[in-house]
């Protein structure tokens, strides 16, 4: 035993040398990099002074890393600056650092203790190692092989986040600090945006990810409206985000029995629904409609109570509706310019994709560089709009064949099917965790078919699948020691 913690001692000290040698080197060529990085390194550093002081370590930096996950604070080593779809380049961001501070640790812990077991959850990880598998043979078909490499390797960085936070969290206390960063995400998303929405443009935070992009002027009948993203990125990446997430704040709100976590959590609740709302994404708002729909009635038939706080969340969306039914009319109902028209062509054009290359695909990251040759529309879509199809799922197809997509389908089946299992759970806090983000799949996979985004380039979406797995682990080993 002493033996053991000797050599944790020794492995944690190693840790130390190594990261402040990483800082050290990072420090010195701050000066090659742009200006938001000589920021982001002082952060970094300053972080680091404070995780020394700090005892539980893992939790610190897995804090961290959730906080950042909608902070797109990263550099890009650009070599395809005007690509549209995947990476353009090598990216590294803070969650990146930190994420190989949480694979030393994890090294660490697994070495060091001997009771700490490795989880390799198979049902998850063989799918998204099918996946790569397809990623490596769709070179076959690419005409740029760069942006291919490209985005494997950010596919890969999205496997190790997935296997070391469901490896790393194994306590109750660490889902709730971390729920509690991603409810807390959402408010810190609302505040940008609302300032977003009140200057009519972007705040100058390139330093937390914000680009020219996150503010859009959009027209919709005879009206300019502004479209927020705020730290996120386009505005319907935040509405993706929020739709996902703000099941959790809602779910929340049914289980606290404490009056002022409840107040707190219905706050979070409204004002992401009214930053939904300026995100102007039509699915969004059908999505998370359907999302709260869904949660009132599972958290009805499992904890078979609730309808008087059901209600009260009822009034005050019919609120907001009514603050904000002019611009929501408006864009429901009234001309979009072809915003939606464009989308038919777009699946034609993926259509024939698949058709011609239905198992490798046309490579991954390859789209928007060779769609023109697939594109026999009359709309001719691909000329003056080359943006991939706004269809997750034939996106998929057409990028890295069926059985990529059939993989990720089966996927996110196991976390549906996890999730349900986790909402009959006795602990009521990890119920009502289980029943948020079974609505938030839900929410996402109808999203998804009118929109799309790089599964490798997803952050979210594997941390979450990650904490998923975690939480049915430890429900397993609960119900094998009562066994």
């Amino acid at each position: 035993m002493l033996r053991a913690i000797n050599r944790y001692i020794l492995y944690k000290n190693l840790l130390i040398v190594i990261l402040v040698s990483i800082f050290s080197v990072l420090i010195l060529c701050s000066s090659l990099l742009p200006q938001k990085w000589h920021m982001a390194i002082i952060l970094i550093m300053l972080l680091f002074c404070l995780s020394l002081i700090i005892r539980d370590k893992k939790i610190f930096f897995i804090s961290l890393f959730t906080f950042f996950i909608p902070i797109n604070a990263d550099i890009q080593f650009q070599k395809f600056p005007n690509h549209l779809g995947g990476a353009q380049g090598i990216s590294l961001s803070i969650c990146d650092i930190i994420l190989f501070i949480l694979l030393a640790i994890w090294i660490i812990e697994t070495g060091a203790k001997n009771n700490h077991k490795f989880h390799f959850y198979p049902k998850i990880s063989i799918p998204m190692i099918g996946i790569l598998f397809f990623y490596i043979l769709s070179l076959a078909s690419s005409v740029n092989y760069s942006l291919s490499l490209y985005e494997i390797i950010s596919y890969i960085k999205m496997y190790l986040i997935f296997i070391a936070i469901a490896n790393l969290v194994t306590d109750r206390k660490y889902i709730r600090l971390i729920i509690t960063l991603l409810i807390f995400g959402i408010l810190i998303q609302s505040i940008i945006v609302l300032a977003q929405q009140i200057s009519g443009s972007s705040l100058g935070l390139s330093v937390l990810g914000e680009e020219k992009y996150s503010v859009l002027s959009a027209k919709f009948g005879n009206i300019n409206f502004i479209r927020t993203g705020g730290t996120i990125g386009y505005p319907n990446r935040l509405a993706m985000y929020l739709v996902f997430l703000l099941p959790l704040s809602a779910s929340l709100f049914f289980f606290d029995s404490k009056k002022v976590n409840k107040v707190l959590y219905i706050f979070v609740t409204t004002i992401g629904i009214i930053t939904l709302i300026f995100t102007f994404s039509r699915v969004a708002w059908l999505c998370i409609c359907i999302a709260l729909i869904l949660l009132f009635l599972i958290k009805f038939k499992v904890r078979g109570s609730g309808f008087s706080l059901f209600l009260i969340m009822l009034i005050l969306i019919f609120i907001i509706i009514n603050i904000f039914i002019k611009p929501i009319t408006i864009r429901l109902f009234e001309e979009d310019y072809g915003a939606a028209r464009a989308r038919i062509p777009m699946i034609k054009v993926a259509s024939n994709i698949i058709k011609q290359h239905p198992i490798f695909g046309i490579g991954i990251n390859n789209y928007s560089e060779v769609i023109i040759h697939y594109d026999n529309t009359p709309e001719q879509i691909s000329i003056y709009d080359p943006h991939a199809v706004h269809n997750l799922y034939m996106f998929i197809a057409a990028e890295t064949g069926i059985l990529s997509l059939l993989l990720f389908l089966l996927i996110l089946y196991e976390v549906l099917r996890c999730c349900w299992k986790n909402i009959y759970s006795q602990d009521k806090y990890l119920s009502s965790v289980g029943i948020a983000f079974f609505c938030g799949f839900i929410a996402l996979i109808i999203n998804y078919t009118v929109d799309w985004i790089q599964i490798a380039e997803y952050t979210q979406l594997w941390f979450s699948i990650g904490i998923i797995m975690a939480i049915d682990n430890m429900q397993k080993k609960k119900r094998h020691v009562r066994l």
